[in-house]
């Protein structure tokens, strides 16, 4: 996570299947409740974020996407 302003956020992943398409494509980023941490009975899944695709790197299969933080600006820290 490499943080651009205040509020963007870039994130960049190894995923060589999304790594072949053309930047400017939209992903979802988000936890699913059977894989969410838990702090005593409280499970911290996550809704969806939208990520825009910024950049790729086919040779090594990651994906660079930038996130606007609108609320939660720790959101994107969790990940």
């Amino acid at each position: 996570m490499i943080r651009l302003t205040p509020n963007i956020v870039e994130i960049v992943v190894r995923a060589p299947i999304a790594a072949r398409v053309s930047p400017g494509q939209f992903y979802r980023l988000q936890n699913f409740e059977t894989l969410a941490q838990r702090t005593s009975d409280t499970v911290l899944a996550m809704e969806g974020l939208a990520l825009t695709g910024a950049s790729v790197n086919q040779e090594k299969g990651l994906l660079s996407t930038i996130v606007l933080e609108m609320v939660d600006r720790r959101i994107c820290a969790r990940f």
